[in-house]
């Protein structure tokens, strides 16, 4: 059987174009001068060295070791969480530091494991290396030993008991392993292990390491138990279809060789005497045939940092397929320097993502031509707070409004208040992870409100949110009659908002029997115009909605002959003719209705108080009937259809008693004098 095993896998190693021994020279090299080492491992710069070392006394301890200046290495220091294991009864193998060198992955059979040897792993701190942690989903009532992480860890080989169905056979070949692999899923779980395609598992499987790009695999492995172990090289091509394992090398008289690593374009290896066959022995380096080592790779190196404090941040970055979203690989970040270190295999396309608890969401395409070089970011900075500026306004005429606005965070309902940065804007500074909601209350409008979430991936630091105010409105039903008949009059009203932006304008034919409803804002006040009825004058009220009834009626008077009508609001220059601005809302009203009807003449009556002498208040209300009539002219009526006349002070309408009712009689009025139907 074994003779038949030894045939057919020579008989592999022919057709894959390669002989069992390794043809091409090259120059083998110890590194440091360290005796009996058991296990080793080395990170991909080829400058930290971890390893395990055996004792005078058989006592197997760890340590480690950095180089320094030109090719010599520092005293090896004993990593001491690891060997109070080993010195309560446990032993340490199969050692295999991440890419990143923060994480330590070995075999042991410390206290409590589910088998005789389990997988553990040990993260840097910065206090040195953690206490060992089991990698449960790895582990079986088998013996799971020489674990190795690809990059990213998105996957992990190792070796597991192969167990026989013959029980004769199980006794003989308890050294024997298979190789098996497992895959991490999106929350960081390793997926059930299953046996490695079985051309890696032909002959006696020792260790088994994977390289830089995560597809190349190198293991050590004898045709028969008793021969020597030698170095075997196989590829990924496809999802667990792989290339027939090569031999590199292979001393068939004195030399086992163990735990090929990938470091700085070399391989280094563990050389154990193999008359002994106790897998004890030095490291060594060579340089091997480019086409052993892994596929080109592009290192990604840099830190992730706070936006706010440029303090460092323990982030998660993953690496996905940009087309199917697989993940190819998962790193973290140093949380005491923010470093992180990652392999990605040139002349591909990834989509790197970058998450820290708190903190915003970055997101990177690469798209790596070949000979690539690093595409992330020296520094990547997220930040933890967010700035909300929120727009307040009216939501009919679209106008800033002053407002009291405060937000409640949901998850403690914690009371935030804003700080107003501009008319009707708002900011509010918000922590990320939580969410809040927005409240704006203003007088005389409907308080509103939305909930604003700071949970999951947020990617921009600056928002903008709307908060469009309803005002608060009263109906106020218009009744428009005729002042001496009371009957019915369906005409023009337009309303003016004297405290903001708004215009009502309701025309005849939207009115039944003279009334209308009309909503009104609650608190404001109005100028009323009332017109556009043939044969009557205009009506003009200020009408606050605050104290309003439900019902205002407005009655237009008649235009008839020597019925004087007051217009509101003309006022002049003290002691002179001239008119003040605030008077032409109201003569262009007067102007409108002359203009609805252009055959009537009217007369322009000024009327003083009592202030003064009968000659000067004559003059004077002579003088300003003539500036009315100035303006309404000017404005396009003709002035034949014009009279001005002054009355001073002799037709007062109260007494001139008061200030009060010297305002009264202080008066300008227009008056029907005839039409010219009546000339003809």
């Amino acid at each position: 059987m074994r003779s038949l095993i030894k045939i057919m896998f020579s008989f592999l190693m022919l057709i894959s174009g390669t002989s069992l021994i390794y043809a091409q020279e090259f120059v083998m090299q110890q590194v440091g001068t360290w005796p009996n080492i058991t296990s080793f491992t080395i990170n991909h710069r080829a400058d930290h060295i971890i390893m395990v070392m055996r004792q005078s006394k058989g006592l197997e301890l760890v340590y480690e070791s950095r180089k320094e200046s030109g090719n010599t290495w520092s005293e090896p220091q004993p990593i001491e969480v690891l060997n109070r294991k080993i010195q309560q009864g446990a032993v340490i193998g199969g050692l295999s530091l991440s890419f990143d060198e923060k994480t330590l992955y070995f075999h042991s059979n410390i206290d409590g494991g589910k088998g005789n040897m389990d997988i553990y792993m040990s993260c840097l701190t910065t206090e040195g290396w953690g206490d060992p942690v089991a990698i449960e989903e790895l582990n079986s009532e088998f013996d799971d030993t020489y674990p190795s992480i690809a990059p990213g860890a998105e996957r992990v080989f190792f070796l597991r008991h192969q167990v026989m169905a013959d029980e004769r056979q199980e006794k003989k070949e308890a050294s024997r392993m298979t190789m098996y692999q497992s895959v991490k899923d999106e929350k960081g779980k390793y997926s059930r292990p299953l046996p490695t395609n079985n051309s890696l598992n032909e002959g006696w499987v020792q260790d088994v390491t994977v390289g830089k790009d995560g597809a190349t695999i190198y293991f050590s492995n004898r045709v028969e138990r008793k021969e020597v172990a030698r170095i075997l090289f196989t590829r990924e091509l496809m999802k667990d279809s792989w290339l027939l394992p090569e031999t590199m090398f292979s001393d068939e008289s004195s030399y086992d060789y163990y735990q090929a690593q990938e470091a700085n374009g070399e391989l280094y290896i563990l050389r154990s005497n193999n008359k002994k066959q106790d897998r004890v022995g030095g490291i060594y380096h060579f340089s091997p045939n480019q086409r052993f080592l892994s596929s080109a790779t592009v290192e990604e190196r840099g830190g992730v940092f706070s936006a706010t404090t440029r303090k460092p941040l323990k982030a998660d970055l993953k690496v996905y397929n940009p087309t199917t979203m697989q993940l190819l690989g998962a790193y973290e970040s140093y949380a005491p320097t923010g470093e992180y270190d990652m392999s990605n295999r040139e002349d591909a396309h990834y989509f790197v993502d970058v998450r820290s608890e708190g903190h915003s969401y970055a997101s990177y395409m690469l798209d790596y031509p070949q000979d690539a070089k690093s595409l992330l970011p020296e520094q990547i900075e997220l930040f933890d707070t967010i700035s909300l500026n929120v727009a307040v306004y009216d939501n009919e005429i679209f106008r800033p409004l002053e407002s009291k606005i405060i937000a409640v965070r949901q998850s403690d309902k914690s009371i935030f208040r804003s700080t107003k940065c501009g008319d009707g804007i708002y900011n509010f500074k918000f922590a990320l992870g939580s969410s809040y909601n927005v409240i704006a209350t203003t007088p005389g409008f409907d308080e509103n409100k939305f909930m604003f979430r700071l949970e999951g991936d947020i990617v921009f630091s600056q928002f903008l949110r709307e908060m469009p105010m309803s005002p608060q409105k009263k109906n106020i039903l218009f009744k428009i009659v005729d002042a001496e008949t009371n009957n019915p009059l369906n005409a023009s009203i337009v309303i003016n908002n004297r405290n903001r932006e708004e215009r009502i304008v309701v025309g005849p034919d939207k009115m039944k029997d003279g009334t209308i409803d009309v909503l009104m804002r609650e608190g404001d006040k109005y100028d009323v115009t009332v017109s556009s009825v043939i044969g009557y004058s205009f009506a003009t009220r200020e009408i606050a909605v605050k104290e309003a009834g439900k019902e205002l009626v407005i009655p237009l008077i008649p235009l008839r002959s020597n019925v004087a009508i007051s217009l509101n609001n003309i006022n002049f220059v003290f002691g002179s003719a001239d008119l003040l601005p605030a008077s032409y809302t109201e003569l262009d009203r007067l102007v409108k209705l002359m203009k609805e009807n252009p055959m009537l003449k009217f007369e322009i009556s000024v009327h003083t108080d009592n202030s003064g002498t009968a000659a000067y208040n004559l003059k004077l209300s002579d003088m300003r009937a003539v500036s009315v009539i100035d303006y309404l002219v000017e404005s396009g009526i003709s002035i034949g259809r014009l009279l001005p006349k002054g009355y001073g002070m002799s037709n007062p309408k109260v007494p001139n008693t008061t200030e009060e009712n010297k305002a009264i009689n202080r008066r300008v009025e227009f008056m029907l004098i005839e039409s010219e139907t009546e000339n003809k």
